[in-house]
């Protein structure tokens, strides 16, 4: 959890320095029962305005497993499940890359 949050505030401040829009969309959810110290407590707060996206309150993977997509031979769900997931989150992404 550490890293990723390290990954999407480092990534983020990059692409706002260059001017490029972004929104990052949730692959997995995270336990609750994670240890949050005050590392994670500062990335939290740091990254509370990087706009994102979930589908249906889960993560991309498990949301596809849950609607029962079909997944490559590595787990990852395939075209109909990018395709469903970018027609769930399309009328929010305007707002969120401020188009």
């Amino acid at each position: 959890y550490y890293n990723l949050l390290k990954t999407q505030v480092n990534l983020s401040n990059y692409l706002r320095i260059k001017g490029i829009p972004f929104v990052f969309s949730y692959s997995e959810s995270f336990p609750s029962n994670l240890v949050i110290d005050e590392s994670i407590k500062t990335l939290e707060k740091l990254s509370q305005n990087i706009p994102r996206v979930g589908f249906e309150n889960e993560g991309f993977y498990t949301w596809a497993k849950i609607k029962n997509f079909p997944c490559g031979k590595h787990w990852h769900p395939l075209e109909d499940a990018h395709m469903s997931a970018f027609n769930l989150i399309k009328n929010d992404l305007d707002s969120l890359l401020n188009l």
